[in-house]
């Protein structure tokens, strides 16, 4: 699980993955938006990132959300976006919706060593209020 305030620091072998999984508190409120911010820190090698708001093992063809190049990986997304709403309604998945946007209660991510790697991941989430 990662957890906010907390760097995680990791080893990968080539072509091995590393699996977290970021889990957001209900809120009552159906105007209540999480904003997520996904930092990987590339520390040798090429690490990969991967989101997805259904799958517990994201992979370049289950994410939804995908960071690919070299160097670091930076990913930013809120709840409110289309594609967080288009992954969880798709194939009958909703969470409670409490008269607002669809919020996943996990988030999964994992980190690709495309070759060997060494990385640093940490994230951020903030909570808001749509207008």
């Amino acid at each position: 699980v990662l957890v906010l305030g907390v760097v995680v620091d990791e080893n990968l072998d080539e072509n091995e993955y590393a699996f977290f999984q970021i889990c957001l508190a209900p809120q009552r409120d159906p105007k209540a938006v999480f904003q997520v911010s996904i930092n990987v820190t590339n520390l040798a090698g090429n690490p990969d990132l991967y989101i997805s708001f259904v799958n517990p093992w994201p992979s370049v063809a289950t994410s939804d959300i995908i960071s690919a190049k070299l160097g670091d990986e930076h990913v930013v997304f809120d709840t409110t976006m289309e594609v967080v709403q288009e992954a969880l309604t798709r194939g009958g998945f909703a969470p409670r919706r409490l008269g607002g946007p669809l919020v996943p209660p996990v988030i999964y991510v994992s980190i690709f060593g495309r070759d060997a790697s060494r990385f640093r991941v940490e994230m951020d989430v903030s909570l808001s209020r749509k207008q």
